[in-house]
C-alpha cells in the first residue's frame, strides 16, 4: 500500500481550514499550523500541530520541511500570500491556495514547482463553472460572459483585512470589465439577473486571474460582479476608516484587532446565504443560444473546500507543472459532480435557449 502524503494546512482553525480539515483528515497525514493554537494535543495519529507565526522565517521553513504539499488557508492571504508561496517554492513542495491575488501570480510566474492559485470561489470556481456549461451544452463563440456572486455570510478577520489590504495594495480594477482584449469602463445601465432581485448592490471589477479566464473561453464580452445588500452606512464608515487608519499606521495587527472587535461584532448573522450565477449567450452549432444558471449554496466554504481539495489531489498525482490557476488545472466533471452533491445545496437554477437563426432574422 502507498505511503500517505503529508500535507500541510496553514490556518487551520479558521472557517475554511476546519472545512478543508474534513476533507483531506481520511486520505493524507497532515501537519496543521497557525499563530495560537490548542494546548491540547490531537488525538489523531495521522495529524501534528505546529505553532507557526508566517512572518517568523525559521518556523515558516520548518514547517514546510518534510511535507509533500501545503495549503495556505491563512487570513489575511493578501498579507501572508507570497511569503508563504515563495517559501514552499525553495522548499519544492507544492502550493495551493484559495486566493488569486495578482501579486502571488506575479511572485510564481516563472516557478518550476508546482503552484496553484485561485483556488476557491470567485474567481476560482467561477472560472470552471462557465467552462463546464460551455462543454456541457456545447457553447462556442462566447459574445457575453456575467458572472455574478452574492453572500450574506459573516465575514471572518482574514477576509475583512484582504478586503481593505486589496483595495489599498489595488487588486484588479473596479467597476471595469473586458471587451475586445481590453478593459472597459461599466456604463450606469444594468442588466437584470434572474437569481438576483435588482435593489442589491452590485460592483464589478476585474483582474489578472479573471481576465485569463474571459481569454481562455474566447468570450467577446466578460463581466464579474460582487453582489452584496443594500449599505450599511454605520458598517461601511467604519471600514473606511480602518482603512484609512492603516495607511497611517501600517499595523496589521491593530487592524485585525478592530476588525473582530468593533466590526464583526455588529454583523447580523440571523440568515447566510450563497450564490453564483453564470450567463451566457454564445452559439451552438452556429445557432444563436443562452444559457443562464444559479447555484444556491448555505454558504460558500464547501465549494472552497471542494476546489482546493480536487486542486491538492490532481498536484499530489501529476507532475511539477509550474504556476496555475485552478480554474485551468482542475477536472471540471469532477469539480461540478461533487458541487451538485454538496450537503450544504439548496438548489440549481438553469434555464436554456437554442433560438433558430430565422426565427430571429427571418425566413430566408
Amino acid at each position: 500500500m502507498n505511503e500517505k502524503k503529508k500535507v500541510g494546512i496553514i490556518g487551520y482553525g479558521g472557517i475554511l481550514g476546519q472545512g478543508l480539515l474534513k476533507e483531506l483528515g481520511q486520505n493524507y497525514n497532515l501537519r496543521l499550523g497557525q499563530r495560537h493554537i490548542n494546548k491540547k494535543k490531537s488525538v489523531d495519529k495521522n495529524i501534528e500541530i505546529q505553532a507557526l507565526d508566517l512572518f517568523q522565517e525559521k518556523q515558516l521553513q520548518n514547517f514546510l520541511q518534510g511535507l509533500d504539499a501545503v495549503v495556505n488557508c491563512a487570513g489575511p492571504s493578501w498579507h501572508s500570500g507570497n511569503r508563504v508561496a515563495l517559501a514552499a517554492a525553495d522548499e519544492k513542495v507544492v502550493y495551493i491556495d484559495a486566493f488569486g491575488a495578482d501579486s502571488i501570480a506575479e511572485c510564481l510566474k516563472n516557478a518550476t514547482t508546482t503552484c496553484i492559485i485561485g483556488a476557491g470561489v470567485f474567481p476560482g470556481f467561477s472560472g470552471i463553472f462557465p467552462q463546464y456549461l460551455c462543454q456541457e451544452y456545447g457553447i462556442t463563440n462566447i459574445e457575453s460572459l456575467y458572472m455574478l456572486s452574492f453572500s450574506s455570510e459573516k465575514g471572518s478577520v482574514g477576509s475583512v483585512t484582504d478586503l481593505i489590504l486589496s483595495s489599498i495594495e489595488g487588486f484588479g480594477k473596479t467597476d471595469h470589465f473586458y471587451k475586445g482584449g481590453q478593459l472597459k469602463k461599466v456604463q450606469k445601465e444594468r442588466k437584470i439577473f434572474k437569481g438576483f432581485e435588482p435593489e442589491l448592490i452590485f460592483r464589478e471589477y476585474i483582474n489578472r486571474e479573471t481576465i485569463s479566464i474571459a481569454q481562455r473561453l474566447g468570450a467577446n464580452e466578460a463581466h464579474w460582479i460582487n453582489v452584496r445588500k443594500e449599505d450599511n452606512n454605520s458598517s461601511d464608515e467604519m471600514i473606511k476608516q480602518f482603512t484609512i487608519n492603516y495607511c497611517y499606521e501600517k499595523d496589521i495587527r491593530k487592524l485585525m484587532k478592530n476588525i473582530q472587535e468593533k466590526y464583526l461584532s455588529t454583523q447580523d448573522k440571523s440568515y447566510e446565504e450563497y450564490r453564483i450565477g453564470c450567463y451566457i449567450e454564445g452559439r451552438c452549432a452556429d445557432i444563436p443560444t443562452s444559457i443562464q444558471c444559479v447555484i444556491y449554496l448555505k454558504d460558500s466554504v464547501d465549494i472552497n473546500a471542494i476546489v482546493l481539495t480536487q486542486a491538492l489531489a490532481q498536484a499530489l498525482e501529476e507532475k511539477e507543472c509550474g504556476f496555475k490557476y485552478a480554474y485551468e488545472f482542475v477536472d471540471l466533471d469532477t469539480v461540478m459532480k461533487r458541487v451538485k452533491r454538496s450537503s450544504k445545496l439548496i438548489k440549481i437554477e438553469s434555464e436554456y435557449s437554442k433560438r433558430e437563426i430565422s426565427e430571429i432574422e427571418g425566413e430566408i
